[in-house]
């Protein structure tokens, strides 16, 4: 990383993230000097102490927290830095390569212009969770990368009982398109745990995933050809496997201990048929096993002519074949 001033070889090595542009920071030369600077609304202060330019926008903050909060910044400032010439002003100056959208999430936690954390108690979008990662890996802001992993790992777990307890497959800030940033994220991380719930998501949109996510800036990000080769197989294994679930789930006599059994055993009957009418018309995007089936399968089992016990071997069945499909994920993602 490097400012107006020649600076010296790195000291780290930071791993970048392939899915956004992401270089280093060095001024512009030649006629790109002349590019109008605008100055952000929302991070201007008239007593701040350094300039930050990301793209046409300057925002004028206070090097002392910056500094506090990430040791790039911290080093970087410890070099002589020229003054601005977007003003008369003789703050220091620093051009990033950084895109101001994703700049200005990551100083809504660093600055926050009041007193409400960023992440509670509204949901952030997943532009602020994927920026506040990223910068705070390139910039070594340990602590705002843990907190933003932490906010990933709550919607997309690696337990069943966790995106049960979740009741809706997407953060409340997110869009479903969003799940494919959650996986660059996850592989740049090396956060196998997220793989899973994430490309469980993409599995069963309704949206285009080949076209891919808009971006803040209007770029789209989209799945690699590996990953969409993943997402399209995987979803063919859980459609398959989902018969084969609602089958291991009905199929067979009542309970040993059944109250009435040639009236259960057609209340299972009658409870499979109409089910197996169900998936075969359900488009695909309604077959999420987790979250389309299983509700399904409950509302199925109270409702059905079953006797108390026989309904309650139905729903340990359905609980144990379901830990055993989410455990068989990772198996499932494979080629």
């Amino acid at each position: 990383m490097s400012t107006t001033a020649s600076a010296p070889p790195r000291k780290r090595t930071r791993k970048t993230y392939d899915a956004a542009t992401d270089g280093d920071e060095q001024r512009p030369t030649g006629l790109s000097v002349f590019v109008q600077l605008v100055r952000d609304e929302e991070f201007w202060y008239e007593d701040g102490t350094i300039d930050l330019v990301a793209g046409n926008v300057i925002f004028r903050v206070y090097k002392g927290v910056l500094a506090e909060h990430s040791a790039v910044f911290k080093d970087m400032f410890s070099l002589p830095q020229p003054p601005s010439e977007s003003s008369s002003s003789q703050c220091p100056v620093v051009y990033l390569s950084d895109s101001p959208e994703d700049l200005r999430h990551v100083l809504r936690v660093l600055m926050p212009r009041n007193d409400v954390s960023p992440f509670s108690p509204y949901d952030p979008s997943f532009n602020m969770i994927s920026a506040t990662i990223r910068l705070g890996n390139k910039y070594e802001m340990p602590r705002l990368v843990e907190h933003s992993v932490h906010y990933l790992k709550k919607w997309f777990p690696g337990n069943l009982s966790t995106w049960v307890n979740n009741k809706n497959p997407l953060p409340p800030g997110f869009r479903e398109l969003d799940a494919i940033g959650v996986i660059h994220l996850a592989r740049f991380l090396d956060e196998e745990s997220i793989l899973p719930s994430a490309f469980l998501t993409c599995c069963f949109t309704e949206c285009d995933i080949l076209r891919g996510r808009e971006r803040e800036d209007g770029t789209l990000e989209q799945l690699t050809l590996n990953d969409v080769g993943i997402c399209l197989g995987t979803r063919t294994r859980l459609i398959q496997e989902i018969f084969r679930f609602v089958l291991e789930v009905y199929k067979g006599p009542p309970s040993t201990r059944c109250s009435s059994p040639e009236l259960c055993r057609n209340g299972l009957s009658n409870a499979l048929e109409v089910l197996g009418k169900y998936f075969v018309g359900a488009p695909p995007w309604r077959t999420n096993p987790f979250n389309d089936v299983a509700p399904i399968i409950r509302d199925m089992t109270q409702k059905s002519e079953l006797c108390n016990r026989c309904r309650s071997m139905v729903r340990a069945r359905e609980t144990d074949r379901l830990r055993v499909l989410w455990a068989r994920m990772p198996e499932l993602m494979g080629p």
